[in-house]
């Protein structure tokens, strides 16, 4: 699923971009349940990291149109 969304980025097909930002999001959630329940400084860098990419993707989506 990640090389799908990958080539779609890289393409800059708009639609993509939202399911990026989705499909990333919710694991990003996820991420905060596992911190939340059992607590990792390696999880919260990685967490941390996912959110710069959510970030990056935003920017980028915005500078498409």
């Amino acid at each position: 699923m990640k090389v799908w969304l990958v080539a779609g980025l890289i393409r800059e097909q708009r639609w993509v971009f939202t399911i990026a930002l989705v499909v990333t999001g919710v694991f990003v959630l996820y991420q905060g349940y596992r911190i939340f329940n059992h607590p990792s400084p390696t999880l919260g860098v990685l967490t941390a990291v996912d959110m710069g990419i959510m970030a990056l993707i935003w920017r980028e989506y915005r500078s498409l149109a």
